[in-house]
């Protein structure tokens, strides 16, 4: 984020004229071509907000307009959780009290209850949540403790915080269980399972070494929000899992240093995901850095990382520029069966698309995607990749939004403040190859509402077999996006148990089978910017009324296969056990071993 005007313009003026950036002039030459097109006149919109009725009554309480305080403008998390384990998702948030960005500063977790089929209900004191003495900026949602239910960490400017689920309904903060409470300014975070001993560990991202106070202006000489150029950049933060209570009280240990995390370059990050890239079962981490390469820590077999993002075509865009990353989502979007990324920037810049190879490397597919039209006058954040329709191709949902004051879009109407920041979200619809079109414009309010969104979070929240969406703003409300899309296939829930390993089966991937087609999923929620995803995989299957078989494998490499079955229905998998059909509870197989 942070790019000043002059550059903006500079940057903006060469890609139009092809000078810079072929993507866009190459993009002519392969529009996508989709078995159905969307109609003008429809009825219905494709995603329609329902935070009203739903009881989401979520606004961010932001700091006075003007003052400029640069968390601010980066905004901050959301994500879905089962935290009563009655099978309904819940919603978590964050909130900031303002208090000048130094000893005053305080912040607290929203948590909505799901008390009946798309219904919330605010139970953020009755849960345990006070305020704290820092500010709140991203989560990420696991069982560290592994006891079978969901625990909370909140990344902060401030001492990060960590909750530890009581099973009760109720949450005790554990902060004291991490090693450190690093003051630094956190972003992403995940946990994941980095050392394979079943206990789920803890990724930060940190992002500048920033202190208030700094003022900062924008072209014009305004006043405006400090960019990453202002401050250093810093490192992140691993916390291994001890699995138990150590003599200090600490649960989760800072291992950066001698995991040789700590020796690498230090840079603004912004988003995060963690997974095995190489297929050796070590997971490894990559993370979008602002305005410098991105790095990839690839995992040894000695439990040390070494950064390979310029080996794997990762730490720029195609023509070796690095840029001003911030959401990540990952998934198969060309059908290769290999994992590709989508990565969103600023303004001036496109968002990328990498595709990987069977060569342990990626290769910037940008040009023939789509994506550089659709993304070069919008600042990108919060990002999902998620079957819209169940035809059985991943599609790209992005939030957006400034971070430099500019002349505000037609069609803002927020306060004149935050008018100068504002941009619509956009839905990208792919055609199985990696080619997308920009269908926002049947998204109703999705893709014509103004606003300065940050956090994106995909779930299935009314358990009605498609993907919806909840989005965070600055200084503004948070939203639920029903998904409303007209279905061209079937689908399939996928939840993962693990009596052996992390409970919730982080890390493991999921592959089911129909006919000629396959579709793989990842289990890891923490992707796109300071967001939790559904903890359930999902799969649109396209015309599949039926599934031929659902392969697992764990992290550890062991492989399950469970048999045939009908679409339309989720099913819990647990590691040594049958399936057990959760929608149709007459006929669902016993879950015993």
């Amino acid at each position: 984020m942070g790019i000043a005007t002059s550059r903006f313009l500079l940057l903006s003026g060469l890609l139009w004229s092809g000078g810079c950036n072929p993507a866009i002039e190459q993009e002519e030459f392969a529009r996508p071509r989709f078995k159905t097109s969307p109609t003008a006149n429809q009825e219905a919109s494709w995603l329609s907000e329902v935070s009203a009725e739903a009881g989401l009554d979520f606004s961010r309480e932001e700091e006075p307009e003007g003052s400029y305080f640069m968390p601010e403008i980066m905004g901050s998390g959301g994500g879905f959780l089962d935290f009563d384990s009655d099978g309904l998702l819940d919603i978590v948030l964050l909130d900031a009290l303002w208090g000048g960005g130094g000893s005053n500063t305080r912040s607290r977790v929203r948590l909505y209850r799901q008390f009946s089929p798309g219904k919330f209900q605010e139970v953020s004191p009755r849960a345990g949540f006070n305020e704290f003495p820092s500010y709140a900026v991203g989560l990420a949602i696991g069982d560290y403790d592994s006891d079978g239910d969901s625990d909370l960490f909140v990344s902060c400017l401030g001492p990060d915080v960590l909750y530890n689920n009581q099973g009760d309904g109720t949450f005790g903060e554990s902060s004291q269980h991490l090693s450190v409470r690093d003051p630094r300014w956190g972003t992403a975070a995940t946990f994941f399972d980095y050392d394979r001993d079943g206990f789920l560990d803890l990724y930060v991202v940190n992002y500048l070494d920033y202190f208030p106070g700094n003022p900062c202006d924008d072209s014009r000489q305004r006043p405006d929000y400090c960019g990453p150029q202002a401050f250093q950049g810093t490192l992140g933060k691993l916390y291994r899992n001890l699995g138990e209570i150590n003599s200090q009280g600490q649960v989760l240990l800072d291992v950066s240093a001698v995991s040789g995390l700590a020796a690498g370059a230090a840079g603004p990050g912004l988003g995060l995901l963690c997974r095995d890239f190489n297929g050796d079962f070590l997971p490894d981490i990559y993370v979008a850095y602002d305005q410098h390469p991105n790095p990839l820590f690839l995992q040894q077999t000695d439990g040390k990382f070494r950064e390979a993002g310029a080996n794997w075509g990762l730490a720029t865009n195609g023509l070796g520029q690095p840029q001003a990353s911030m959401g990540i989502a990952t998934g198969d979007f060309n059908g290769d069966s290999l994992f590709d990324l989508f990565i969103t920037n600023i303004r001036g810049e496109v968002n990328i698309l990498y595709l990987a190879t069977r060569h342990e490397t990626f290769r910037d597919g940008t040009s023939k995607s789509g994506i550089a039209s659709a993304s070069l006058t919008r600042t990108g954040f919060g990002t999902a990749a998620l079957d819209l329709d169940l035809d059985g191709d991943l599609d790209l949902a992005v939030v957006n939004g400034r971070v430099k004051r500019d002349v505000p879009l037609p069609g803002s109407n927020l306060s004149p403040f935050w008018n100068d920041y504002a941009e619509p979200s956009q839905l990208l619809r792919n055609d199985g190859q990696a080619r997308f079109e920009d269908v926002s414009a049947w998204c109703g309010e999705w893709g014509s509402r103004h606003a300065v969104s940050r956090a994106l979070a995909s779930a299935d929240f009314d358990n009605d077999g498609d993907l919806d969406l909840l989005s965070t703003t600055c200084g503004g409300p948070a939203s639920l996006w029903e998904n409303k899309t007209p279905r061209e296939g079937h689908w399939l829930r996928v939840r993962l148990t693990d009596s052996q390993g992390n409970r919730e089966g982080y890390g493991a991937r999921v592959t089911v089978r129909a006919g000629e087609r396959q579709w793989t999923r990842e289990m890891n929620p923490s992707t796109s910017y300071l967001s939790s995803h559904d903890p359930r995989l999902h799969f649109g299957l396209g015309a599949a009324q039926r599934y031929d078989s659902i392969e697992v494998e764990w992290s550890d490499g062991t492989r399950q296969l469970a048999p045939a079955g009908d679409s339309d229905r989720e099913l819990i998998i647990g590691r040594g056990r049958r399936v057990q059909v959760v929608s149709d509870p007459d006929t669902a197989a016993d879950p015993s071993p």
